[in-house]
């Protein structure tokens, strides 16, 4: 699984895992259909950048989510 855009921290955690993500996330949804459309989700939010997070997203206050959004 590849490191999206996200706080620093969550990315040095999800790196330290030793266990393969993908696998886990196989292991509870094994539809493979439920498997598409969460991978056809991902790469939208991964490639509109409007859509995108930023790691800034975790650091804002309540009311600049809300402004954001």
């Amino acid at each position: 699984m590849k490191n999206k855009i996200v706080a620093t921290e969550l990315v040095e955690e999800r790196n330290n895992c030793n266990f393969d993500q993908d696998e886990l996330w196989s292991l509870y949804f094994k539809d493979p259909e439920a498997n598409r459309i969460k991978a056809k989700a991902e790469h939208d939010v991964e490639n509109d950048p409007i859509m995108r997070n930023t790691h800034k997203y975790y650091e804002w206050t309540l009311e600049e989510v809300q402004q954001d959004w």
